[in-house]
């Protein structure tokens, strides 16, 4: 029901949002308001709020991506806005960066035992890449399955080194070394 059809506004009058909240606070101040009329306005007031914030009903602005452009940066993507780094693959939006079935581009597939990273499709078990997108071993270990780890059996990382398990151990100066 609007506000005319409760009787709140003159023909003359125009319905406005705020309308109702502008003609209750007056009529309350100088006292010329009645309770049934006070009841009226404020539940006119309530109704217009809640229609309002409901997309596409009364004054509300649909949703960004649906009858507004996106926002500065960002593109539209079906009924959506995508991030800046995203891209519209098959209707929705995809970060491909680090998308393995959308790499660098739509549709844009890594091979099986390669990640993307940062956009483009990488082998993993790299000393680079050893268990995922830079996560790298250090310069004296190799990537085994996935881990990081001394290419001989029975070391370990010691002092940037890798040393025969048993021989890492805390020097005089606090620090560890390989004896």
């Amino acid at each position: 029901m609007t506000e005319r059809e409760l009787g709140l506004l003159s023909t003359s009058e125009e319905a406005t949002p705020d309308r109702s909240f502008d003609e209750l606070a007056k009529g309350l101040a100088d006292g010329t308001l009645s309770r049934g009329r006070a009841l009226r306005l404020m539940g006119a007031a309530l109704v217009g709020a809640a229609a309002a914030s409901i997309s596409g009903v009364a004054w509300a602005a649909p949703p960004e991506g649906r009858g507004r452009p996106c926002p500065k940066g960002e593109i539209k993507c079906r009924n959506t806005c995508c991030g800046p780094e995203d891209l519209c693959c098959r209707g929705a939006c995809t970060n491909v960066s680090f998308n393995r079935l959308n790499c660098g581009r739509c549709g844009n597939e890594c091979a099986e035992g390669e990640d993307c990273c940062t956009g483009r499709c990488v082998p993993l078990n790299t000393t680079e890449h050893c268990s995922g997108c830079f996560a790298g071993c250090h310069p004296a270990e190799i990537c085994v399955n996935g881990m990081c780890q001394c290419p001989q059996a029975g070391q370990t990382l010691c002092a940037n080194v890798c040393c025969p398990e048993g021989h890492c151990v805390l020097d005089e100066t606090g620090s560890f070394a390989c004896r």
